[in-house]
Parts: C-alpha cells; structure tokens; sequence
C-alpha cells in the first residue's frame, strides 16, 4: 500500500518455499519493521523496573509516560485517560466487572447484542450467572443494532466495527446512548487505524488491541474518560494510576506507541486501497461463483469481507475442508473469529443474523492488509473455485 510496507511469509521450510498469501488479518497483523526496530531498542536500553527510583527505573518511567502522552494526542484524549492493558480482552472485563461490582444486582443493567465478540458475551454470561441483568439486543440482517432502549442505570458494550461481517456501528450510538444517561463502552479494535474514530471517541470506556494494527501481541488499550469509576481488574500494585496493576512491559508500549502512529499516519491511503481491492473480490467471487451471498454491507468496513458460499444443505460444502484445502495451496482466510476456530461450530455472528447453521458453516471472511494486489485475490477466487468445483464433483452434484 502507499506508504506502507509489503508483508512477505517465507522461510526454510518446504511448507514455505511458495509465497504465502495472507488473507486474515481481522485475526491478527504482522508485527511492522519499524515497531520490531523500537521495541528491540527498548529491549537493549531501558532494562529498569519503571517503578525504581533509580536512574534506570526513571528512563523507562519517563519512556512509558512520554508513549502515553503521545498515544492521547493521536487519539485526541488526555493522558490520565490511557491505561495501557494486555488486550481488549482484559480491557473489556476490566470495563465490564467494574461496572458490575460498582453497582450490584438490581441496581444496574448491561445492554448488549449477540454479534458481539466473544470477550464481551462470554464476560457477560459468567456476570449474568452472578446475578446481572443482561439485555440483548438483536441486530439487523447486516450486523447492525441501531434501536435500543437505555436509561441512566445502563451500561451499552457494543463493537465499533464487527469482526466477523465488518458492520460498522451507526455514528450517533454513543451520543443517543450518553444523552439518555447511559455510559457506553466501545470495543474498537477492527476500527482503529482503519476507519474514523470521531463518532466513537466520546465513549466513556474504548477497548484496543495492539496486533490488530501491526503492534506487538501481548498489548492492549483501555481508555477510560476522566471522571469515570474503575475498578482494577488485577490487583496487587499502584501501576497505571492504581487501575492496572503488574510492572509494565516498557518495550512493548514502545513498540504500541510506534504502531499506533504509523497506522494513523497510513489509514487514508490504506482505505483507499483496500476499498478497492474490495470491490474487486466482490466482483471476482459473483463472477466466477454465483451462488455467492455476500454477509458484510457494502457500507461496511472494507477491511473484512464475509460471504456464503451455498445455501443448498445437499452441496454439503464444508468452510473447514475449503480452508485446509487454501492452507495447503499456500493460502490463509478464516470462517469467523479466530478466538473461536478450532471449535468449527456455526458462528454466533452469522447465526446471530438469520443465517442457518449450514449457511453458517459455508462462509469464509476474507481480510486485508498490506501488500496485498489484485493478482493476490485472482489467485485466491481461483483456488477456491477450483476446490469447490472439486468438492461439488465428489458428491455428483455437477
């Protein structure tokens, strides 16, 4: 992409003398060159516990202060607003298990929806066996809640862009939800980098993941407006500011501080070239595949692409054997979240939005990235044309 860099998966193995094509990167991003040269720096040069007092101590105090200032500014915030995580998986529970300790059974709700990621429902499940009230609003056929009803007794945990369909979450959301009294917390991590955060910002809680913008794995964001109450989800220190506790990991936030920047820096131009390469798939796949139903509106994030691939149960197409066939071709997509595969269940997602379990487990979701051309997608819809026409002709269906 312009401005940016070209992502190459090769090594010594056999398994990597072909050039793998990466087609998953709503999963997880390659860690960009410039973010690796930082953090190997910090690595080298800042081997104090930020919390000393000594010399070395206070350089990698002073080094996570100085990202945490430049981190606000990207994101328009103030520092005392940054609490640097894990994950968002640890920044939503942190923002979830806050809320409910803070305001016991009966006094409080969450509302959420089923198309959410797993680290919200699964937080809201296990809070709901304690005794929470749980409200779950269905979305519409794209993904997409845009009804809801909120008071000032209510927390709305809701996703910026959806992992899995790339539905974008209506722009007045968190305004219409603050107006009635609500708080809202906002997992953003498909957003950032990627698409305007504006809407968004005036959360009062926003959850981030490094690797999803070609920061290192093993880091998140959690920012918390000034004046919000919360909890520490790990206790046992008085690191970021009494809410996180556990010495941070200074290189890492180096190495976050840097990724958020270059994604920032690149997010126009990357758009544009993905929006494109988008289009292009979206064409190739109906051109050479018909029966093609495509989950992810067009209004959507172009970053992800979800689509079906049969709705006739008698095809017997499987998403699972499609991409192991893809793999061993040199090719990596996904059929839903990674935090989920492996399991090879009927994604909550799609299911979430009407379609069938069989629909469900036809669907692949295609992601982009870096580097990628519109040859790279040719070889793709090829490929995966071949292996479906193969898969059909095995059960005598053409």
């Amino acid at each position: 992409m312009p401005g940016f860099w070209v992502v190459k998966f090769t090594g010594n193995s056999d398994f990597y003398r072909m050039k793998r094509l990466f087609l998953d990167f709503a999963s997880t991003t390659p860690l960009h060159p410039e973010v690796e040269a930082v953090m190997l720096d910090t690595f080298r040069n800042y081997p104090g516990n930020p919390s000393s007092i000594h010399e070395d101590g206070r350089r990698a105090r002073f080094l996570i202060e100085e990202s945490r200032e430049k981190i606000a500014s990207l994101l328009h915030k103030e520092p005392s607003e940054i609490i640097f995580t894990s994950s968002a998986t640890e920044s939503i529970n942190t923002v979830l298990k806050s809320w409910f300790m803070r305001n016991l059974p009966g006094t409080s709700r969450f509302l959420t929806s089923p198309a959410e990621h797993h680290a919200t429902l699964h937080t809201l499940k296990y809070l709901k066996e304690k005794g929470a009230s749980v409200q779950v609003i269905q979305p519409d056929s794209d993904g997409i809640v845009s009804v809801f009803p909120v008071d000032s007794d209510t927390l709305v945990s809701l996703m910026a862009v959806n992992n899995e369909l790339g539905s974008l979450l209506p722009s007045e959301t968190v305004s219409t939800a603050q107006k009635a009294g609500a708080l809202v917390h906002i997992d953003a991590v498909q957003a950032l980098g990627k698409i305007r955060l504006d809407p968004f910002l005036s959360a009062d809680f926003l959850s981030f993941s490094g690797h999803k913008f070609y920061g290192p794995r093993g880091t998140g964001l959690l920012v918390a407006k000034n004046g919000s109450e919360l909890d520490p989800l790990l206790h046992g220190g008085a690191q970021e500011r009494n809410r996180r506790s556990g010495t941070e990991a200074t290189a890492l936030i180096a190495g976050l501080t840097r990724a958020l920047e270059l994604a920032l820096n690149n997010q126009e131009s990357a758009y544009s070239e993905v929006y494109g390469l988008n289009r292009y798939l979206r064409q190739t796949l109906t051109a050479q595949w018909p029966a093609v139903t495509f989950n992810s509106p067009e209004t959507g994030s172009p970053f992800i692409l979800n689509f079906t691939l049969s709705t006739d149960p008698e095809e017997e197409i499987d998403s699972e054997a499609l991409i192991m066939g893809l793999d061993a071709k040199g090719i990596s997509v996904s059929s839903g979240s990674a935090c989920s595969s492996g399991s090879w269940e009927p994604s909550h997602v799609l299911t979430a939005i009407g379609k069938t379990p069989y629909e469900a487990q036809t669907t692949l979701r295609v992601s982009f990235g870096p580097g990628l051309s519109r040859e790279d997608l040719d070889r793709f819809t090829d490929t995966l044309v071949s292996l479906l026409i193969r898969m059909k002709a095995s059960k005598n269906l053409i």
